[in-house]
Formats: structure tokens, C-alpha cells, sequence
């Protein structure tokens, strides 16, 4: 019998996929009941920090994630051409000591993968608003995933300003 590259490719594909064990199912699994008006924003927000008790424009800030992630949001633009990501360091944890080198390693680390290497619209700076507050802005092609943003934010910071988990969205609220 011939070894041909067909032969090859097919075993190899056969290989790969007899490898993979299936996902155990979990027991026991009980549907949490939630009111058909539930406004899931209002469930997951949580405060800014307040350096004062006397300034109540400081609790009126409010952040749609949890207090140990840094807050991230990912859409897809139309016909899935592009992909747009907003991240934020999370005000709840330390501050950001040094913006222009973090951002520099968010660069370096997300070029690594090929399907974000090119950008526009591309912006990382200190908050408006938040000193010690890092901003992360870019828009890459569709072969740069959340997966590979996230390898990129690990990279650059390994979570020391929260973990990386983006919601999609269909309009980014920061930017």
C-alpha cells in the first residue's frame, strides 16, 4: 500500500480527533430562577471606592463587572469584518503604577498573536477621569479573538489589575 499525503492528512485528522475527551456533565444541575425583568447590569455592578465620605460624586460611579476582573467589552462589527475591544483596569484594585510601560507590554504581547498584529483605532492611556486607571482601545480583524486578548492582558500584567473576562456587547460604553 502507498503512503500518500491524502493518507496522511486523513489519519492525522482522525488522530487529533480521537484524542479529545469528552466534557464530563455536571449533576445535580438546578435552574436558578430569575424575574423575566432582571437587569443584569444592575445585578453585576459594583462602586467605585469612595476617598471621602463627604463626596457623593464618587458613588455614583458605577462599573458592570466584578470587583476582581478588570472590566472588558468586545463587539463585533457588522458582517464580522472586524472586532473592537475596550478594556479598563478596575478602579475597586490597585491603581496602575507605570500606564506607559503596561501598555507598551499590551502592545508587544498582542502583536505576538498574527491575527491581532495590525490595529486602528488604537489607544492605551491613563482614565480621563481615574488616575491610576489604564484604558485599552483597538480595533483588529476578526482573527483576533477574545482568547488572544486575553493571553495578551496575562502576558502584560499577569492579573495584577484584575483578570480578563470580555462581555460581548453591541455598543462599547467606554472607549
Amino acid at each position: 500500500m502507498k503512503f500518500t499525503t491524502s493518507i496522511f492528512i486523513a489519519v492525522l485528522g482522525l488522530a487529533s480527533g480521537g484524542n479529545a475527551a469528552p466534557a464530563p456533565i455536571p449533576k445535580n444541575m438546578v435552574p436558578v430562577p430569575f424575574p423575566e425583568d432582571l437587569n443584569a447590569t444592575s445585578t453585576l455592578s459594583v462602586r467605585a471606592p469612595v476617598p471621602n465620605t463627604d463626596e457623593k460624586d464618587a458613588e455614583r460611579i458605577p462599573f458592570t463587572q466584578h470587583d476582581h476582573k478588570a472590566i472588558c467589552q468586545h463587539r463585533a462589527l457588522p458582517l464580522d469584518v472586524a472586532h473592537t475591544y475596550s478594556v479598563m483596569t478596575n478602579p475597586g484594585l490597585e491603581s496602575v503604577p507605570d500606564i506607559a510601560k503596561t501598555c507598551g507590554d499590551l502592545w508587544s504581547s498582542l502583536r505576538r498573536h498574527s491575527g491581532c498584529a495590525a490595529s486602528s483605532g488604537a489607544t492605551c492611556r491613563e482614565h480621563d477621569d481615574m488616575k491610576g486607571v489604564l484604558v485599552w482601545h483597538f480595533t483588529a480583524s476578526s482573527f483576533c479573538n477574545v482568547g488572544m486578548v486575553g493571553s495578551a492582558w496575562w502576558e502584560a500584567t499577569h492579573n495584577e489589575f484584575g483578570q480578563l473576562a470580555c462581555a460581548n456587547v453591541n455598543e462599547l460604553s467606554f472607549s
